[in-house]
């Protein structure tokens, strides 16, 4: 039997998904993944399938004294992930779209490599990017499940599968090559993504202008859809973007580089990586010059560039470049045939021979990182569990250190407080910095160095007066502390302390109420909505304690009034004397009209692709 390079590409592909099984099995062990920013995202995943169906685009009352996370972080990943688990569970789903994630910018390459032709070239791409081990800023496992920061890797992936559907385009310009371009779009609407990802089709597009200008019926086709399709994620985000982070990530640097990137990968990957840029495609040769020429303007570029455009998160976008390149170097040789006198080598064989010493090594130390998945079932969270259970009981919002060190074992490095909401349904604010709204802390977390926004000063110069101010502010009557730093400051104004493990919960000696202005009386709060009757004695503003977004609609005495933005909270004039006041929180115009774009323009691509029987 004549062995070809895509059985050969098919073999790899399988070998590889059966060595990633043997890996897999701690993540699906009870309990729900803590490994540092895993707990936070499944919080999300978690507000968006428990949120009332009347707001789609999910406020989550339970984080940060209320956040709109959903509608601008990973929106279309969040919202499948909760529909998906209405079905089979929240955690199992959150699970399962791990696991898509880590295989996510395997599977891109594998699509955009064979797309361009390169047949074994895209099996042993896809195999060296699911085994690889990655790091915080290189994708790969440790990026998804021990770092947790796995939307990049997962939209880096689509972003790579809009690539090959787009070059489909280029190459065979229809309707339905079109329709799976526009597709593709949808899953690369994260902040971090979103920017590279645009300049990219900006630039396939400039490149190859006079083919998109022969067909302008389709290209303004392309184009027209793609803003539709996205409209539900588009209009709400460019109305509101005053209120999101105005940063997304700092500069590359050496160290950074060293640590992260360049000590992750083998010498000879990058040495075949480096060959491989002479013999890839000439659309693909376009896309890694853009990658490069990126990468170096993140060493050198001053700010804003750099916080706008990814920065150190861009190891995301190289990862997936290196081994395509170093597969297309490899393929290269493969095809080769060497003449020994009258024996043929298949350099095919060598090829593969080769190939086994370059990924074991990647397997092996992947095999390894797995084990160090935590879940929360672990005995180590047995006592934050017992803390939640306790505060399960009690009135008010939490405060708690951002991160908690679980007895200062690096391993256990995690934001395991972002579970509090989850065991106990109270609503959370985590002391470090709010990506909602912009640049705004509630208290800092301990570095003297960082200034907490209300006061713009170091935590320690906060005052016992101040911090109180702000947790009745906040309706905060609970703290969560595990250091001496913020056991020594909160222990002094604490009405009550309790110990569980190496952690202390204090409770703060504030009224707790959901509204301040004037005399509350009466007040219901649930999140989404709140009512009271106050008293003001003179004209003035009943605030309640959550944060403002445009979305919070306001009546005083049953007439609709306009809410306004006091210091981050919600709040709405009032007159002097007695008056019922109430917040909904409920979607507005312009999202519904991107609900309703990008549903009908979602009718009509599916209704053209039925229409257009001409094959891919």
């Amino acid at each position: 039997m004549r062995v070809t390079l895509n059985t050969v590409s098919y073999g790899i592909i399988i070998l590889t998904l059966l060595l990633a099984l043997t890996i897999l099995p701690p993540l699906f062990k009870p309990g729900i993944p803590t490994n540092i920013d895993t707990p936070c995202h499944y919080l999300r995943a978690y507000c968006v399938a428990n949120v009332d169906s009347s707001v789609p685009n999910n406020w989550c009352n339970l984080w940060q004294a209320g956040t709109p996370a959903s509608q601008y972080y990973f929106p279309p990943i969040d919202f499948l992930m909760a529909m998906i688990g209405k079905i089979i569970g929240v955690l199992l789903s959150y699970k399962l779209f791990l696991v898509l994630a880590w295989l996510a910018q395997a599977v891109g390459a594998y699509v955009l490599l064979r797309t361009l032709g390169h047949k074994l070239a895209a099996g042993l791409a896809f195999a060296m990017l699911a085994l690889q081990g990655g790091s915080w800023h290189f994708a790969g496992f440790e990026q998804v499940f021990l770092v947790g920061i796995w939307p990049y890797v997962m939209s880096t992936g689509f972003w790579l599968i809009g690539m090959a559907t787009f070059m489909m385009f280029l190459r065979k310009p229809s309707y339905k090559t079109a329709i799976l371009t526009i597709l593709a779009t949808i899953f690369i609407t994260h902040p971090m993504t979103l920017v590279f990802g645009t300049i990219s089709y900006g630039l396939l597009a400039i490149v190859h202008y006079k083919q998109l200008l022969a067909h302008r019926k389709l290209t303004i086709f392309l184009v027209g859809m793609t803003l539709a399709v996205n409209a539900y994620y588009i209009i709400p985000f460019l109305l509101k973007l005053s209120l999101f982070p105005s940063a997304i990530g700092g500069g590359l640097n050496k160290d950074l580089w060293v640590g992260y990137i360049w000590s992750k990968v083998s010498p000879w990957i990058w040495a075949l990586g480096a060959a491989g840029l002479l013999f890839m495609h000439k659309q693909l040769r376009w896309l890694s010059g853009l990658v490069i020429v990126w990468t170096i303007l993140n060493f050198i570029a001053p700010n804003p560039f750099r916080d706008y455009t990814i920065g150190v998160r861009f190891g995301a976008f190289i990862a997936p470049i290196l081994f395509m390149s170093a597969a297309i170097a490899l393929e290269r040789v493969a095809k080769l045939r060497i003449k020994l006198g009258t024996f043929v080598l298949p350099m095919l064989f060598v090829v593969l021979l080769v190939f086994i010493p370059l990924v074991y090594p990647m397997y092996k130390r992947t095999d390894t990182l797995g084990q160090s998945i935590l879940l929360s079932d672990h005995e180590i969270y047995k006592e934050q569990k017992e803390a939640y259970d306790f505060l399960s009981h009690q009135e008010g919002r939490v405060l708690t250190e951002e991160t908690l060190y679980n007895g200062g074992d690096a391993r256990r490095f995690t934001h395991s407080h972002c579970l509090l909401p989850v065991y106990a349904n109270k609503e959370l604010v985590g002391s470090g910095l709010i990506l909602f709204p912009r640049n705004r802390t509630i208290m800092d977390i301990g570095i003297s160095s960082m200034p907490g926004n209300l006061f713009h000063k170091p935590f320690e110069e906060y005052t016992p007066e101040q911090a109180l101010e702000i947790m009745q502010d906040y309706n905060m009557k609970w703290v969560i502390v595990h250091t001496n730093v913020w056991f020594d400051f909160f222990k002094g104004i604490a009405t009550s302390q309790r110990a569980f493990g190496n952690l202390g919960v204090l409770e703060m000696p504030i009224n707790t109420s959901w509204f301040k202005g004037g005399e509350i009386m009466n007040e219901e709060y649930d999140g989404l909505q709140g009512k009271t009757s106050a008293t003001l004695a003179a004209p003035g503003q009943i605030v309640m304690k959550t944060h403002y977004y445009p979305n919070w609609k306001a009546k005083v005495d049953g007439k609709n009034a306009k809410t306004k933005d006091c210091e981050g909270l919600v709040c709405v004039d009032v007159p002097a004397g007695t008056h019922e006041v109430s917040f909904k929180y409920r979607t507005n115009v312009s999202e519904w009209i991107g609900y309703l774009l990008s549903l009908i323009a979602l009718i009509l691509l599916y209704r053209k692709w039925n229409s257009n029987s001409a094959p891919l």
